[in-house]
């Protein structure tokens, strides 16, 4: 592996196995890239007949898309300089394009919509695999032990809320006496819910700012 002549030849220390962990998680990160980019070839096979406009789409618009929403998505100011100098270099191949000076305005801002709803989907589908190392985390941690808050509150799920085939709980077996639906019983003891705080609106200039529109 390429990463790990380099840290060799470099003597670059791994005391955590970051490339190992690297390693172990490509296969993962990589078959749900891989069926973003099936499913992209699919819509542009279906909608678009002209081989040259897909590769234009694929190649010099859907970088410039990209590189863009990933600049606005991060908080890391070492990131966002990376993604800005990605997304400079995507935006100048586009409008070296031939295709992208002859194409109409409307026609632009129309695919740039359409790359813009694929990238998107594209962050989702990557979720599983983040959703799966964010509940081994959390299991990790609960291995630590549970608090007494977190410990009641899975006594009274336990008791009330898990139900035999039957319909029956814990609680009703053992009292011989029905109980109200744990759930609808829990939403009117917890009032309203506080409001989410409000983040400072973020500028999001156009992405093909760098290009120069036919008139």
């Amino acid at each position: 592996m390429r990463l790990h002549r380099l840290a060799s030849s470099l003597a670059i220390p791994d005391a955590h196995d970051a490339l190992g962990k690297f390693r172990r998680q490509i296969n993962d990160l990589s078959s749900h890239v891989e069926v973003w980019w099936l499913w992209v070839n699919s819509l542009l096979t279906d909608t678009v007949a002209v081989p040259p406009l897909q590769h234009w789409i694929k190649h010099q618009l859907l970088p410039v898309v990209y590189w863009h929403h990933q600049q606005q998505q991060t908080q890391k100011k070492g990131q966002r300089e990376a993604f800005q100098q990605a997304w400079e270099q995507a935006s100048q191949r586009l409008a070296q394009a031939s295709l992208t000076r002859q194409l109409p305005n409307d026609e632009l801002l129309h695919w740039q919509a359409w790359c813009e709803d694929k990238v998107r989907h594209f962050h989702r589908a990557s979720s599983a695999v983040e959703g799966r190392n964010g509940c081994l985390a959390q299991m990790y941690h609960n291995g630590r032990g549970l608090t007494d808050k977190r410990l009641m509150a899975l006594t009274v799920i336990h008791n009330y809320g898990i139900h035999r085939e039957d319909g029956s709980t814990a609680a009703s077996r053992l009292f011989e006496a029905p109980f109200p639906d744990l759930f609808e019983w829990l939403l009117p003891q917890m009032g309203e819910l506080p409001l989410p705080r409000k983040r400072r609106a973020k500028g999001n200039p156009n992405q093909l700012m760098l290009l120069i529109f036919p008139s």
